[in-house]
Parts: C-alpha cells; sequence; structure tokens
C-alpha cells in the first residue's frame, strides 16, 4: 500500500469519511466567493473538514475551531516536530487541516505548495517524503520569516507543521488506535 492510500484511511478513521477530501479542488461545491473561476483554485492533498465554503463564514469558522480544541493530534504533532505553532494565524481558513505532501518536487514547487496549505487551513501539515525534503520545508519557512522580518514581505506563515512520512504516519496510527 502507498504512503498516500494509508494516509487516507489513517485521516478517515480519526475525522470521518465526510470529513476527509483527497486532492481537494477548493472550489468545488462552493458556495462563496470562490465559485467564481476567474481565479486560482489550488488542489490540496489533502483537506480536512469541516470546511469553510459557504457563506456562513462565521459558524464555519465556530466548527472549525471547536474540531482544532477537540483533536489532539496537532498538538501530539507539534510536540513531535518540536515546532511553534500559532493556530489564530488563518483568521478564515478554507479547511480545518490543509496537508501538502512532498518528494520529487522542486523548491519552487515546494515553497507554492507551503503558501498554499498555510493560507487554506487552520493548521498547515507540510509532509516531506525524507529527511532531505523536511529540511528543504525548513530553509524555505526560515526564508518566510526572513522576509516578513526584514519587511519585504507581511505574512509569514505560522500555522505551518513539518514532519516526515514516517513519523506523521505513526502519529496517524497513534492516533486512531487511541480513538478505538
Amino acid at each position: 500500500m502507498q504512503d498516500q492510500d494509508k494516509l487516507e484511511i489513517l485521516l478517515i478513521n480519526i475525522f470521518g469519511q465526510e470529513n476527509v477530501k483527497k486532492n481537494w479542488d477548493i472550489a468545488k461545491d462552493s458556495a462563496d466567493l470562490y465559485e467564481r473561476r476567474d481565479i486560482y483554485t489550488p488542489r490540496l492533498d489533502f483537506a480536512i473538514g469541516p470546511f469553510n465554503i459557504t457563506r456562513s463564514v462565521e459558524e464555519n469558522l465556530r466548527q472549525i475551531n471547536e474540531n482544532y480544541r477537540r483533536h489532539s493530534i496537532i498538538k501530539d504533532l507539534t510536540r513531535r516536530c518540536n515546532m511553534e505553532l500559532d493556530a489564530n494565524f488563518n483568521k478564515n481558513p478554507r479547511c480545518f487541516i490543509a496537508i501538502e505532501i512532498e518528494n520529487r518536487t522542486s523548491r519552487k514547487h515546494r515553497l507554492g505548495s507551503m503558501i498554499n496549505a498555510a493560507a487554506l487551513g487552520k493548521i498547515a501539515i507540510m509532509v516531506g517524503a525524507n529527511n532531505k525534503v523536511v529540511k528543504s520545508f525548513k530553509r524555505l519557512l526560515n526564508y518566510l520569516f526572513y522576509l516578513d522580518y526584514v519587511k519585504k514581505t507581511r505574512w509569514a506563515p505560522r500555522n505551518i507543521l513539518l514532519v516526515e512520512m514516517e513519523e506523521f504516519i505513526d502519529v496517524l496510527q497513534h492516533a486512531a488506535s487511541s480513538q478505538k
């Protein structure tokens, strides 16, 4: 079984079938401004709901925040990754968790994936196939923080977790087994 298939099964076991979208087009089934098709609409490798795709933004955000408080998996990942996380960084997320998985892509592609995930999820999880990819993510994230620090941009994502695939699967397996 491939890692993405394994992830999908584990995510469904933890969050439920209705809350797990693989290769999610963020405009699909949208009933808000994203129903327009004249703007870029990224796809996420995995999106975990609740989703903020209707005009009931306040209710959608309430459900996303409720899910954040209910699931301890983010705290477990934060501890494992030894990273600080600002879960309130994204004030208007499209989904609860945005997950991007990278293996052999370029740094430019990884940077785009990182920005999309941070902009779309309350929590963004960047999964590297190996330690080399995770180190690349760390350098890119440091670059974004540097740009923010020297006031080149006003946006350095603080809602990102960087994790290696094997470790992510381990955390998900532990979370899934503790729910039973």
